[in-house]
């Protein structure tokens, strides 16, 4: 009796700590389904599948199995995930051959998933939703890989992991708590009709090539692979090896600015990880060096600088397709695809443009680039918007110097814009970008 009671003041406090996540839970998570729980909740209801495709938000809108099935003689499911690890690409290939004793796995993402760390929130979801789907042996195991995992162990993640709220939350206004209670309430928000039921996300939307400034060209590009990346595409590799599961790994066609805003060190990337599929039993193709027989990455296709929308979608469907069909034939596909000489040949054009501001002794300059493929000659045009014309104002000429010096005569907002087009072309401009900047003396 006496060990009871001295257990009883902590046994109170765990439960109530326990009552207070789960009402701090149901207040705050967002009511609506991460793509995690679409996921896993669409899996759950599958059959007979021969085939699945994991990797990134590049993955599941990109590749549409009601379109790839038909041609490529499969019947797969699209496992992608937003922010999709290779981890996590690893543990779902895992769960279809466990489950299904699937033949074919794709592996579809961009050079980001081997270079940038994923949210904690993206991470968690993906294993907390599938411990929502699974046996209760399931939901045991994800718990325990997750939280042994040696990047969680001795973090607060191995703890937060339990605590949904704290990484995942709704919006902390009056009017966003109220919204996502009532949602929680009626499960209104959990129907999320725009997902098919073979995983794949249609979308609608279509980039401004004119408007991919800075953000999209420069972050990230010359960011080195994480090692442990490397080690994690080796495992995926050997997992499908060792099980008979044919994996192609597959670089997801982008826009053409995708290549030339990474450079030389693009192609470097390239071969590696062509190297480290080969050497560990997958196949490793780039669908950026594509030829036009199967594929053309039009700028009409894509939602933004990287996503497919549908059209672009259902194209690229139709040559992952053939693309599958042919080499289950065991057909040598080498002749798709533009070998670095060949690509860069053909970027004999202006992809984009865009430019940066510099501050330098008082003094603003206006730096313009366009990504082309080598030797292409650009000239630039500088242009101010005028607000009583209602148009843009030459500030300098067309020229090749990428420089301007920007002077107005006072301080304030200015919308400025960058004219590029090739040289010697007579062409008002053929790529332009333009933003606000704040200026003052």
């Amino acid at each position: 009796m006496r060990h009871f009671k001295k257990l009883r003041l902590p046994v109170l406090l765990i439960l109530v700590i326990c009552l207070l996540n789960q009402a701090l839970t149901f207040v705050l998570e967002p009511a609506k389904n991460s793509t995690s729980a679409n996921m896993w909740e669409g899996y759950s209801h599958q059959k007979d599948l021969t085939a699945v495709f994991v990797g990134s938000s590049l993955c599941h809108a990109s590749m549409n199995p009601s379109i790839i099935d038909p041609i490529a003689g499969i019947k797969a499911y699209n496992m992608g995930t937003n922010g999709q690890m290779l981890s996590e690409s690893y543990t779902a290939i895992e769960t279809a051959i466990r489950d299904y004793h699937i033949k074919t796995a794709v592996l579809g993402f961009g050079y980001f998933s081997m270079q940038k760390k994923q949210s904690l929130g993206a991470e968690v979801a993906f294993y907390r939703a599938k411990t929502t789907y699974g046996s209760a042996g399931d939901r045991l195991q994800n718990h325990l890989t997750f939280l042994f995992d040696p990047e969680h162990l001795y973090s607060e993640s191995s703890i937060n992991y339990f605590f949904p709220w704290i990484y995942d939350h709704c919006g902390m206004s009056g009017e966003e708590l109220q919204k996502n209670i009532a949602g929680r309430i009626s499960n209104e928000f959990h129907k999320t009709p725009e997902y098919t039921e073979n995983g794949f996300l249609p979308s609608s939307g279509r980039m401004n090539i004119n408007r991919m400034g800075t953000d999209v060209t420069g972050v990230g590009r010359h960011e080195k692979f994480d090692q442990s990346s490397y080690a994690e595409l080796a495992k995926i590799c050997q997992l499908c090896k060792k099980n008979q599961v044919k994996l192609y790994v597959i670089e997801v066609a982008q826009p053409d600015l995708y290549v030339v805003a990474y450079g030389k060190s693009y192609f470097e990337k390239q071969q590696k990880l062509e190297k480290v599929c080969r050497d560990n039993g997958g196949e490793y193709y780039d669908f950026n060096m594509i030829k036009p027989v199967l594929f053309t990455a039009k700028q009409e296709y894509f939602r933004d600088h990287e996503h497919m929308n549908t059209t672009g979608a259902t194209a690229f469907s139709k040559a992952i397709g053939t693309f599958l069909q042919m080499r289950e034939k065991g057909e040598n596909v080498s002749s798709l695809f533009y070998t670095e000489s060949e690509y860069l040949k053909t970027m004999n054009y202006i992809a984009c443009v865009n430019f940066v501001t510099r501050q330098k002794k008082g003094i603003t300059t206006l730096h313009a680039k366009a990504y082309t493929g080598p030797d292409v000659k650009v000239e630039y045009q500088f242009e101010e918007w005028d607000p009583a014309s209602k148009e843009f104002k030459e500030i300098r000429a067309y020229s090749a110097d990428q420089d301007c010096i920007f002077a107005p005569g006072r301080n304030g907002k200015y919308l400025l814009r960058v004219n590029s087009r090739l040289a010697g072309s007579k062409d008002p401009w053929q790529k332009y970008y333009q933003k606000k900047i704040d200026w003052e003396r």
